[in-house]
């Protein structure tokens, strides 16, 4: 069976995906999905422009968890987030 990943309300197949993704939010939205906690110099590292946070946020694909630190719409907080915070 597949593992399948919702971003910006569709469905999709991870693997596939990241042949077609070429729209900065698809990216981000993936990228969202992969690491637990996402930083701006995350995004500038994959030549995503940092607007497309704020744009993100508007429509609800990713939440601010603290100053610098975003994560996926509907993840639950780690336990080490205190952690992540600090570094």
């Amino acid at each position: 069976m597949r593992n399948f990943t919702k971003c910006r309300g569709l469905y999709i197949i991870p693997d596939v995906f990241e042949k077609i993704a070429s729209h900065p939010l698809d990216s981000l939205c993936q990228l969202a999905q992969s690491v637990r906690v996402l930083r701006p110099r995350d995004l500038a590292a994959r030549s995503i422009p940092r607007q497309y946070l704020r744009i993100a946020r508007e429509r609800g694909l990713i939440q601010k968890v603290g100053r610098g630190l975003y994560t996926a719409t509907g993840t639950e907080p780690s336990p080490a987030g205190g952690v992540v915070e600090a570094a």
